[in-house]
């Protein structure tokens, strides 16, 4: 039996492929991991089953430091970006086989309008899905309170796009406090999505009662901000039950993220500023609504003192005709019963006068003067002869004297 050695099997391997490949070739692929070693950069590309995401195709690839720099000058640093974890791109490459090392691609270019476009793809994607689902203006529905002064912040710790946003929430000049909590994340690569969902199902279970949910980090490329265009996030996002405010650092384009969130700004510290300005407008309103209060108060003293004044003068002229009324009616009745009491009285002297006349004239004098006489008998007085006893002496009064008798 005749053997082949190791060594013949892979010069042999090395010629059919470097006939078969003899021009570079553009390769569809996705990144499963890369980095950079003294000036070149390694990456894992991998090809994943679209059903079921297992991988079904695996290789290594380099860029050597020559043509990285080219790369660079060419791309700038757009080019990390896109060469980065869990993005699909379309390179050229030089298939290269070596006897002792093996196969390995040579990447010589990056193809950017491919790896826009499919996210451009993605993009597209998230937004339909969102809207067949009917929940793609969820977010825009809630109620964004008037003043926000207690949220959770999803960010970075260490990004310059949270500091920022912080910084300029605490300087206020008008010296607004806010309480804030930080639920720190990552905020780009192949795991934010995740841990941007996880977080958000922590807040939900939070015993504090937020205002909203602000969603802040720094500026950079459309592919660093791969992540807030993926679907299941921004679902969770539309779903979510507080008003979420997006900022994510980018002045040109729009993620879904930015779509779908209750506000959209630009920057963080643009998100600073809506909310500053939330406090301010509302303070205002106080404002006017005190100074519209004052205004009614001071009006409505001014009517009442006007209506005082009106029933003040009102009564007093009242009171003087009452006063003015009853003096008449009591010079009236005093007139009345004058002339009442002054019949009565002339009455009552008529009388006096008529029994002054009687006693008068029945007075004993009188009557004696008239030649009558009074005979009494013991002291007292004795009309009839039958009264008289004959062993009495009887005493006879006349005007001008009197006698004693014997009754015979």
């Amino acid at each position: 039996m005749k053997s082949t050695t190791l060594f013949e099997l892979n010069e042999y391997l090395k010629r059919v492929i470097a006939l078969n490949f003899q021009e570079a070739i553009w390769l569809q692929c996705e990144i499963s991991n890369s980095a950079l070693r003294r000036g070149h950069m390694y990456l894992d590309l991998v090809e994943k089953n679209p059903s079921s995401s297992d991988i079904i195709a695996q290789s290594k690839a380099t860029i050597w430091d020559r043509n990285l720099r080219q790369l660079t000058d060419r791309y700038g640093n757009m080019l990390f970006d896109i060469l980065s974890e869990g993005s699909e791109v379309n390179i050229r490459v030089k298939v290269v086989f070596h006897e002792r090392y093996g196969l390995s691609l040579q990447i010589e270019d990056v193809d950017l309008s491919f790896t826009v476009g499919r996210l451009a793809l993605q993009r597209k994607f998230a937004i339909e899905k969102l809207k067949s689902e009917g929940i793609y203006d969820l977010q825009r529905k809630l109620l964004l309170p008037s003043v926000i002064q207690q949220f959770a912040v999803i960010s970075s710790e260490s990004a310059a796009g949270y500091i920022d946003f912080t910084t300029h929430l605490r300087q206020n000049q008008e010296k607004y406090g806010f309480a804030i909590d930080l639920f720190p994340v990552a905020m780009q690569g192949v795991n934010a999505s995740r841990e941007i969902q996880d977080t958000l199902a922590i807040i939900v279970q939070s015993e504090k009662q937020y205002d909203a949910v602000v969603i802040v980090r720094g500026g950079g490329s459309r592919i660093d901000l791969l992540a807030f265009d993926d679907f299941e996030l921004c679902k969770s996002i539309a779903l979510f039950p507080l008003p979420v405010i997006s900022g994510i650092g980018h002045e040109i384009d729009q993620s879904v993220l930015d779509e779908i969130a209750h506000v959209s700004l630009k920057t963080p510290t643009a998100v600073a500023d809506f909310l500053l300005e939330r406090c301010r407008n509302f303070e205002y309103r106080i404002i006017e609504v005190f100074g519209a209060i004052a205004r009614i108060s001071a009006g409505e003293q001014q009517l009442q003192a006007i209506k005082i004044r009106s029933m003040s003068e009102h009564i007093s002229l009242l009171s003087k005709y009452s006063l003015q009324e009853a003096a008449n009616k009591l010079m009236y009745n005093h007139a009345g019963v004058k002339d009442k009491y002054t019949q009565l009285i002339n009455g009552e002297v008529l009388k006096l006068l008529h029994f002054s006349t009687l006693i008068e004239s029945n007075d004993p004098e009188t009557i004696l003067k008239k030649g009558f006489t009074i005979t009494r008998q013991k002291g007292k007085s004795i009309g009839r002869l039958s009264d008289a006893n004959t062993q009495d002496i009887l005493e006879t009064e006349f005007f001008d004297g009197s006698i004693k008798t014997r009754a015979i």
